[in-house]
């Protein structure tokens, strides 16, 4: 079954504060500056998806000087490919006064959920349910964190694909949730087709799991 992949691209408003740049109006349609072809492979293999707002800062020749992530997808190869596609392909009316100029925008990376029909029936999910203690080096600040996943579950009970549906803000924590899930979640065997599973793993400094 061949996939399809959608990009959606919206903009908004540049921001309204007295040290704002002002706004670039494009010159070329923001559909075609993102397109379903561009999604990463390291985020489709794990399924990633999410909205990257960012800020572009244009010069008086309509070129993007700079793009800046303002808002996290959650995962970094989204972020990156938003901003360095939005720099490659953005062009916007040239300015007579030589100013630099803003725009503001969304970009919107989404796989489809093609999976109907019933939940897999997990039978070890204690592997994931307990809290897991955060990876040395990820600063959660006390907050207590959570990846809401969702699997693609093969007849036999193995999990054969990981999405993030919500990330959990650090985009090490999200790939290790994956990567537990897909090494060690088993279901109870079914006959027909592929079926989907909703999880989360929470993420502690206060506890430690037992593996």
């Amino acid at each position: 079954m061949s996939m399809m992949i959608a990009v959606i691209f919206s903009a908004m408003q540049a921001s309204a504060s007295p040290t704002a740049l002002p706004p670039a109006a494009p010159a070329n349609d923001p559909r075609t500056w993102v397109r379903a072809e561009d999604y990463p492979e390291a985020a489709k293999s794990v399924r990633a998806q999410g909205n990257v707002a960012f800020r572009a800062t244009v010069n008086a020749d309509g070129m993007v000087q700079r793009c800046m992530v303002e808002e996290s997808s959650g995962n970094a190869d989204l972020d990156l490919a938003a901003c360095q596609l939005v720099q490659q392909r953005a062009r916007f009316a040239s300015a007579s006064d030589m100013a630099l100029r803003s725009y503001v925008g969304r970009v919107r990376w989404t796989l489809p959920d093609v999976i109907q029909g019933p939940a897999a029936v997990a039978l070890n999910d204690r592997v994931w349910s307990q809290v897991r203690r955060t990876p040395h080096g990820i600063d959660t600040q006390g907050r207590t964190l959570f990846t809401h996943f969702r699997l693609t579950v093969a007849a036999e009970g193995r999990p054969t694909g990981c999405s993030i549906e919500r990330p959990s803000g650090f985009d090490q924590l999200d790939r290790e949730a994956c990567a537990l899930v897909m090494k060690k979640a088993r279901f109870r065997p079914f006959s027909g087709d592929a079926r989907s599973y909703l999880g989360q793993i929470i993420w502690s400094n206060q506890y430690r799991d037992e593996g």
